[in-house]
Order: structure tokens, then C-alpha cells, then sequence
């Protein structure tokens, strides 16, 4: 069941095809984010369809919409899809990452994992810090006794 502004933007693009949510909030009268959200739920009832995207104002890409029922084409990023689909490994063991040393900040052969908090991640990360026993602490230290005269260094 449609709404009344909703049966009206059905017969707007019933006339019209190719049509942005800017274009028929003008022509319906109504604020483009209001428009927005009847032509989603539109498009979930399988009333409308995007038929493609294009440059809007801004030159932010929009959808176009079509009457009617068809599968909707979906935008890709090229960019953003390489960053997603690097993602999607930051929690597997990768055997062919490169072994880094360890500067003491943060590690550089695990990625961020950017579902936690910055402080989240240093603690977590803070386990993979190298840290000396107490017995061979004095390997990283210079030595500071002098025994009969003799420095040891």
C-alpha cells in the first residue's frame, strides 16, 4: 500500500523516465530528503529501479531512478573496493607479510584493525612489544660496575 505522495512520485516516473530524487522533489514539491526516503522504500518494494547513476550538482554521483520492476545497478568504487577487500584479511595469518622490525609504537606486520578505538588498538598491540626477561635484562644495558679496576664494556 503507497502512500499518496508516494503514488504520485510512481506516476511522475511513470510519465518520465530518467529521473534524479532532486528532479522529482522539484516536480512533486516536496523537500529531496523526504523524496529520498519514499523512492528507498520504493525501490525495496520492487516498484522502481535504479537504472543508473549520474553527476548531480555537486558532482557527487546520484542514482537515476525508472518505474517499474528491474535490478537495480549498483555503483562501484574502484578505490574503495581494494580498501574493503584488503580488509577483509587483517584478521587471518598472512605467512607472506613481510617481517618489520619493531619500532615500539605500533607494530608494522599487523594492519589496524579500525573496528576498535586508537586506544583500544595500542593496548592490544602493546603484547607484541619485545620485552627481556629481568635475567638478560643487562644485555641491553651498558654495564656500570667496575670490578678491581677492570671496565667491562
Amino acid at each position: 500500500m503507497n502512500s499518496p505522495k508516494q503514488q504520485e512520485i510512481l506516476d511522475l516516473l511513470a510519465d518520465q523516465d530518467n529521473m534524479t530524487a532532486a528532479e522529482i522533489a522539484a516536480e512533486v514539491g516536496s523537500e529531496v530528503k523526504a523524496t529520498s526516503k519514499h523512492l528507498r522504500l520504493l525501490e525495496d518494494m520492487g516498484q522502481i529501479y535504479v537504472c543508473e547513476w549520474r553527476k548531480g550538482k555537486h558532482g557527487v554521483m546520484t542514482k537515476v531512478y525508472k518505474a517499474g520492476c528491474g535490478e537495480s545497478v549498483v555503483l562501484v568504487n574502484k578505490r574503495q573496493d581494494a580498501a574493503r577487500k584488503a580488509l577483509t584479511k587483517r584478521k587471518e595469518y598472512d605467512p607472506t607479510a613481510p617481517i618489520m622490525p619493531n619500532n615500539g609504537w605500533r607494530s608494522t606486520i599487523h594492519s589496524k584493525d579500525y573496528a576498535m578505538q586508537n586506544g583500544e588498538h595500542i593496548k592490544f598491540m602493546a603484547r607484541f612489544q619485545p620485552r627481556p626477561d629481568y635475567a638478560a635484562a643487562w644485555l641491553f644495558n651498558k654495564p656500570r660496575v667496575e670490578l678491581l679496576g677492570a671496565k667491562y664494556e
